[in-house]
């Protein structure tokens, strides 16, 4: 058995969020087959992070979502998918999270899928003897910056557009 963590995207904006899951290596195992296995499967979640300082900030930084300190000092922070309904689960049963960008840099989010409790028979171990099996990803944070205006769109050639023109200024009936 292997597993995959898999997430929408490699590149996230400053104060938005995505989910992260693991999948298996095939079809048969999904999210939700995996985190239903007797006895259970234990997820340990980790990120890493190398961001950008800039100049004019000063300590400690503060985020424009949470307020909080302890974060932002991170380029990202997993939650619960289930956050916001405010129920919570045990840290090692979650399969999925919601990764939060807090600040321009990379992190890599790495997941170490465990057994709790170790077979002794090859038959019905849940995972090949017993080892821990892991993945990780890396993201991008960016911020995102508005593309450019155009002031004002001209035709090039007004001349080739006139034979409409009486219908857009309604001078042709049209039955």
């Amino acid at each position: 058995m292997g597993i995959r963590l898999y997430s929408p995207l490699t590149k996230l904006q400053v104060n938005t969020e995505m989910p992260v899951y693991v999948m298996g290596v095939n079809e048969h195992a999904t999210p939700f087959s995996l985190a239903n296995v007797f006895p259970p499967l234990s997820f340990k979640w980790s990120t890493t992070s190398r961001y950008v300082v800039p100049l004019y900030t000063h300590l400690p930084w503060s985020c424009d979502v949470c307020s909080l300190t302890s974060c932002c000092s991170e380029v990202a922070s997993l939650e619960s998918v289930y956050h916001a309904s405010r129920i919570q689960l045990p840290v090692e049963s979650r399969f999925s999270n919601q990764l939060h960008a807090h600040r321009q840099g990379h992190t890599t989010v790495k997941v170490v899928v465990s057994v709790v409790k170790k077979s002794s028979s090859s038959a019905t171990q849940q995972l090949v003897n017993n080892e821990p099996i892991s993945d990780e990803i890396h993201v991008q944070v960016i911020i995102y910056t508005l593309p450019l205006r155009i002031k004002e769109v001209k035709l090039v050639l007004p001349e080739l557009v006139s034979p409409c023109e009486g219908l857009l200024h309604g001078r042709t009936t049209v039955w």
